[in-house]
């Protein structure tokens, strides 16, 4: 099971997205998607870590029918490649032209990361927004998918950032969120 994985992950960085599926971000051909239309590419940004979600009741993520999120993706072992998405939560959208499936399975209003790498839930205020995306393979023979990759994307912040076990890094560029439980910030913070 173990060198199943392996294999999957291997496949990932080196047939599931060619340097032919490369976006460029000087090249005219990158794909927009909006949510009406969640087949089409579009923009994104988040660092790629395998980051677990925070847990308890308190954590738990309700969606409204008109969220939506841009996200960024980028490819560690393609420098180039650059790909934005908007997508509604929990809606899979394609990595690259025939790579795997991510969907944004999870919103956070302030996660805070401590420097052991625990995750926290600080408040609903949106101080530090964060939604989980999660990566999928499809397994054909089994008809199965196969988590093989769990990031944080973050609203604030640099360039997306890859760990050393991902092959993907995302970033949260633009969202909306519905919930009234999410408070704005005071102006000036």
């Amino acid at each position: 099971m173990v060198f199943k994985g392996l294999v999957l992950v291997l496949l990932l960085g080196a047939v599931l997205v060619t340097p032919a599926s490369v976006v460029s971000q000087t090249n005219d051909t990158t794909k927009v998607s909006s949510p009406a239309a969640p087949h089409q590419m579009a923009p994104s940004h988040q660092p790629a870590d395998t980051m677990k979600a925070p847990s308890g009741p308190d954590t738990d993520t309700i969606f409204d029918p008109g969220d939506w999120m841009v996200i960024e993706t980028h490819h560690r072992m393609y420098p180039n490649f650059l790909q934005v998405d908007t997508v509604k939560p929990k809606q899979r959208f394609q990595l690259g032209d025939d790579g795997p499936f991510a969907e944004v399975v999870k919103f956070v209003a302030d996660l805070k990361v401590t420097m052991k790498g625990e995750k926290i839930k600080m408040s609903d205020t949106l101080y530090n927004p964060a939604v989980m995306v999660r990566v999928i393979a499809p397994d054909t023979v089994t008809h199965k998918d196969s988590v093989v990759q769990e990031s944080w994307a973050f609203y604030i912040g640099g360039a997306p950032h890859f760990s050393p076990k991902a092959f993907f890094a995302f970033k949260l560029l633009d969202f909306k969120v519905s919930n009234p439980k999410y408070v704005k910030p005071p102006e000036g913070k």
